[in-house]
């Protein structure tokens, strides 16, 4: 793995969203490049400060009522395709 790949899936390898074959190749790039294992610090300390942010965030009671009311709608029956 390069850098530049490397750079490519911090997002994903810090959403958990790899193979268990790209998080090896990740991590075997950390053990090899300094550079890119301060980068991983760095880029791992903002995931987690925004994660904690958005935890703590509330969704408005009447927003989540009406969310809810639309998710439990009967399904409305929509007209068959025209064959046309």
């Amino acid at each position: 793995m390069t850098c530049n790949e490397f750079v490519r899936t911090i997002d994903a390898y810090l959403d958990d969203e790899l193979s268990v074959v790209d998080i090896l190749r990740v991590h075997a790039h950390l053990l090899a490049c300094e550079f890119c294992h301060r980068v991983m610090e760095s880029e791992a300390t903002l995931h987690s400060l925004l994660a904690d942010d958005s935890a703590r965030d509330q969704v408005p009671g009447a927003l989540r009522d009406r969310i809810i009311q639309r998710v439990v709608r009967k399904p409305r029956i929509c007209p068959p395709f025209s064959s046309r």
